[in-house]
């Protein structure tokens, strides 16, 4: 394994399982797209029930000729891993590895991320591509347990594999939209995109949102652990699209529809009649926004005089299909924030320039907190999908 030690190479091909698969069956649709999902014990039914929220969106599809090949890499055991496996009873959804070992913890006792974590997952990320999906798969999306798929995003995918295209670019919900706006105003609908747009390069993309022709990816010996810069191994997938952007791939962008869910996202989040709490910037300790309920927003509005509570519509394609049903487009949600906005800078602080969102780059550039010199990115237009054809502009960060 590229870039692994000893130690972690053995490791690794001690706990490494395989599950039979079944074929695929003649149904005139050949494109076989193959889902990595990375998981652990927190995204099952003891934690926020997310994985079994992500595999039936995939089973929701139109299009049926896919297979999950499930990552499970933990300090500690998924103690009901089987039975959610058993309950959805899918030959399409099998197990490539089920490591658990107390040094695969994902954080520290202070709250930051492992320094190694990281970079161990997306090694067996990288593994899971080239020896976990089958043979005849033309697609692969690396994705987290946490996230959903909307019902059209397979099938973009296989209009995308018709017009010649190796990378296909969605659009997407995600905590970090517009991160450098006012906190709850940054998830806001107004004159601007639904969600966040991918623009394929650091802080503008996510690992989720991606679809990439798997046999140039391996061929080409593309991998996600050695594309990470400056030790940032977090932020090995946009690193990535940034090298395949650089080397010419063909990509499609699939702009003003929503259909990922980078979970947790206030549209999911009001999607299931919860609360957004939006006090607290990301930092290497905290996700940057979370997703509560009624009782613990009340809660934290007792305990905490400093927070108010603010309602937002929310801004969204109104096509997203889930477990919670379709998000409208009239959707709102009720917003925690500080009281005090002076603490909005906690959010400035800890984004760099380049994290702004398109419209916002010029007030980001000229924030003291953040710096000057952004490049935002190209602007998307406001077509449905866009075919950017093959660029070789690099974004260097």
């Amino acid at each position: 394994m590229v870039g692994a030690n000893t130690c972690w190479s053995l490791l690794f091909h001690a706990f490494i399982f395989f599950a039979p698969k079944c074929c695929a069956t003649a149904s005139g649709k050949e494109v076989k797209i193959c889902f990595v999902v990375r998981t652990y014990r927190g995204h099952g039914e003891g934690g926020d029930g997310s994985l079994k929220r992500l595999l039936q969106s995939l089973q929701r599809s139109p299009h049926q000729n896919w297979e999950a090949v499930l990552v499970v890499m933990d300090s500690e055991p998924f103690t009901d891993f089987s039975l959610l496996l058993l309950g959805l009873s899918d030959d399409r959804i099998w197990v490539f590895a089920d490591i658990v070992n107390p040094q695969f913890t994902a954080k520290n006792l202070n709250g930051d991320w492992h320094p190694k974590y990281h970079k161990r997952l997306y090694e067996l990320t990288d593994e899971a591509i080239r020896r976990g999906c089958p043979p005849d798969a033309k697609w692969v999306v690396a994705t987290n347990g946490d996230n959903e798929y909307g019902v059209g995003f397979m099938g973009e995918i296989v209009l995308a594999d018709s017009l010649g295209a190796e990378l296909v670019a969605f659009d997407y919900y995600s905590r970090y939209q517009r991160p450098t706006v006012a906190p709850c105003e940054r998830f806001a609908t107004g004159n601007r995109p639904p969600c966040k747009e991918n623009l394929l390069r650091f802080c503008q993309t996510d690992l989720a949102a991606n679809a990439m022709r798997r046999r140039k990816l391996v061929k080409g010996n593309y991998r996600f652990a050695s594309s990470r810069r400056r030790g940032d191994a977090a932020s090995s997938d946009g690193f990535l699209m940034e090298t395949l952007k650089r080397d010419d791939w063909n990509i499609r962008r699939v702009s003003n529809r929503c259909l990922v869910a980078h979970n947790p996202s206030p549209q999911t989040c009001a999607q299931r009649g919860r609360m957004w709490d939006d006090r607290f910037a990301a930092t290497p300790s905290q996700s940057g926004g979370t997703c509560i309920s009624k009782p613990q927003a009340e809660n934290v509005l007792m305990r905490h005089p400093d927070t108010e509570q603010v309602t937002i519509e929310l801004s969204m394609d109104g096509h997203f299909q889930g477990q919670f049903g379709t998000l409208s487009n009239n959707g709102s949600i009720k917003c925690l924030r500080w009281r005090d906005r002076r603490r909005d800078e906690e959010f400035l602080n800890f984004f760099r320039p380049e994290c702004a969102a398109p419209e916002r780059v010029s007030e980001a550039a000229n924030h003291p907190a953040v710096g000057r010199g952004a490049d935002g990115g190209r602007q998307n237009q406001g077509s449905v999908t866009e075919a950017l054809g093959r660029q070789s502009e690099h974004m260097e960060l």
